[in-house]
């Protein structure tokens, strides 16, 4: 397999399962590699059988893809205005919620729950019989008069 043939098929099973900009990064860079390993004296030929089938290499792309991909989200925003070509890009950043944070957030709320029960009962503990004792002596009084 030669240089374009690698290349074309790399591209053809990246195509619909990453970003175009995620396409154009990789083959840029395995094509620059192929022309160092060249400037070195190896065959297209060898380097190809070097690196491996394309379509194992386009599925580490697309895992790698999808680990940043869930971690990030970017946005691109196009203005209009006197020049339709100005692009303007921002990056909204998604905090990825891994199971120990939320294994920390479900012990927090436990905690909480915890704490706010053991002040409440304390708290009936020692208002509970003075609040029984006025209840008693209002009733008493109330059946007396």
């Amino acid at each position: 397999m030669n240089k374009q043939q690698f290349l074309m098929e790399l591209r053809s099973c990246l195509e619909g399962e990453v970003s175009e900009q995620t396409i154009y990064d990789n083959i840029t860079y395995y094509d620059q590699y192929f022309n160092e390993q060249i400037s070195m004296g190896k065959s297209e030929n060898q380097i190809a059988a070097e690196l491996g089938k394309p379509s194992l290499i386009a599925k580490t792309i697309m895992d790698a893809s999808d680990v940043s991909e869930s971690a990030y989200y970017d946005e691109q925003i196009y203005t209009e205005g006197e020049d339709d070509s100005v692009e303007q890009e921002t990056n909204m950043h998604l905090i990825e919620i891994k199971w120990y944070h939320k294994l920390l957030i479900a012990l927090i709320i436990i905690a909480v729950i915890f704490l706010f029960l053991t002040i409440t009962g304390a708290i009936l503990s020692v208002a509970g019989p003075i609040l029984l004792i006025l209840i008693l002596i209002y009733l008493i009084r109330r059946w007396i008069l």
